[in-house]
Order: structure tokens, then C-alpha cells, then sequence
């Protein structure tokens, strides 16, 4: 695994852990609970996008390894 799919997870890890803190902890950025929710459900769709993006790369490029080592 890459330095820069490590990277990718950990950033996809960071939007993950700062959607799940807006929506689940105090409000500390003085938000109503509409943008507070709002932005927490942006935040978590987007770590979750970065993460299985992250994931279906490495599939690929380790399924393209497999067919250049089979050959």
C-alpha cells in the first residue's frame, strides 16, 4: 500500500470522526442544529466517499498487479 492511499484513509478517517463529532457532540462553533446537522451529514457522506474510492483504487491497481505478475 502507497504512502498516498495511507493518506487518503487517514483524511477519510478525519471527515468521518469531524462529521460524527458535529453531529453527536456539544454545538461549540455556535451553529444552529440545521447547519450543525447539515454540515455534520456532508462531512460523514464525504469520508465515506473518500474511503470506498480509496478502497476500489487499491483493488484495481492490486487486480492490474495480478494480471501483469500472471503474464
Amino acid at each position: 500500500m502507497s504512502l498516498l492511499n495511507i493518506m487518503s484513509l487517514v483524511m477519510s478517517f478525519v471527515y468521518l470522526g469531524a462529521g460524527m463529532f458535529l453531529f453527536f457532540g456539544k454545538n461549540i462553533f455556535q451553529f444552529i442544529d440545521f447547519q450543525r446537522i447539515g454540515l455534520a451529514i456532508i462531512l460523514t457522506a464525504y469520508g465515506l466517499f473518500r474511503f470506498f474510492n480509496t478502497l476500489k483504487k487499491q483493488s484495481e491497481r492490486s487486480a492490474k498487479e495480478n494480471e501483469n505478475q500472471s503474464d
